[in-house]
């Protein structure tokens, strides 16, 4: 399976496009990565079914869930998972609360300060926040990702954040787009695996320092 994919992601990677890349960083953040820091990531639950490199059809959610996991892999003596199914379970539980982390937006002058999550959860819901995701220090949220086809090709778009859950701090953002000359299940799934990737990166090389 593991080599399946990895062939299929590299003939996607042939037939895309990286139209471009946005990258953020709070220089007002003064958290420095823990020894073994516990992350959590909100899981892509709202964009129904794809097909996996086996052909089956199956939930987005599970193969980026899959993916997020594996990615992770090379970094389990710097950061511990909380596990994808468990981030699931508080998602559904508070959907609300987790609605309102995924659809804050700043402004150009919140962000030349000290943006987070304070101006919009209370401490109470911070602490239910942490409280849920088995006390997780990091949040990786996807504050926006979407896969759209239109003339014969899928356009991508993904934004995840990264917030400190003991400070509130938002500690950076990175943004993609991707365009890819397939329209079918697979495509969708597999671009969807990329910008994941891509977003496992960025807290290597963000937060890691790696």
């Amino acid at each position: 399976m593991r080599y399946f994919l990895t062939v299929f992601v590299a003939l996607l990677y042939g037939c895309a496009g990286l139209s471009g890349v946005d990258i953020y960083v709070n220089k007002q953040y003064q958290g420095k990565p823990k020894s073994v820091a516990k992350l959590a990531v909100i899981p892509l639950a709202q964009f129904g079914e794809v097909v996996d490199g086996k052909g089956k059809t199956v939930s987005l959610e599970k193969v980026t869930s899959d993916y997020f996991e594996k990615s992770f892999k090379d970094v389990e003596g710097k950061v511990s998972l909380v596990p994808m199914s468990k981030s699931g379970e508080a998602l559904r539980a508070s959907p609300d609360l987790f609605a309102k982390v995924m659809a804050i937006k700043y402004s150009e002058r919140e962000l030349e300060g000290n943006p987070g999550l304070k101006g919009t959860l209370d401490e109470r819901d911070l602490l239910r926040l942490r409280e849920q995701l088995d006390n997780a220090d990091l949040l990786l949220v996807p504050a926006q990702f979407d896969l759209v086809p239109q003339f014969g090709v899928i356009s991508g778009y993904s934004e995840f954040r990264l917030y400190d859950l003991d400070s509130g701090s938002l500690v950076y953002s990175g943004s993609r787009s991707l365009n890819v000359n397939r329209v079918d299940g697979a495509g969708r799934g597999l671009m969807a695996i990329i910008l994941v990737g891509q977003a496992s990166k960025d807290f290597k090389t963000l937060y890691l320092k790696q």
